[in-house]
């Protein structure tokens, strides 16, 4: 699986891309017929909560911000 996430302020935007494995006793008990195929995910997260709000950033203190 391999995948990227971008976030702009609160937003965040991912895409995923993987192979669907099993192994040969799993694949024959569970009928599983995706095995070797590939897909695509989409994920969008919102921040509701930002633990980070109200810190000094200790870089900003030395360059004066």
């Amino acid at each position: 699986m391999a995948g990227i996430v971008f976030q702009l302020r609160n937003v965040q935007a991912g895409l995923m891309l993987g192979v669907d494995m099993m192994n040969k006793v799993n694949r024959d008990r569970y009928q599983w017929i995706y095995n070797g195929r590939p897909w695509i995910g989409i994920g969008l997260g919102i921040s509701i909560l930002n633990l980070n709000e109200g810190k000094v950033n200790e870089n900003d203190l030395t360059q004066g911000r």
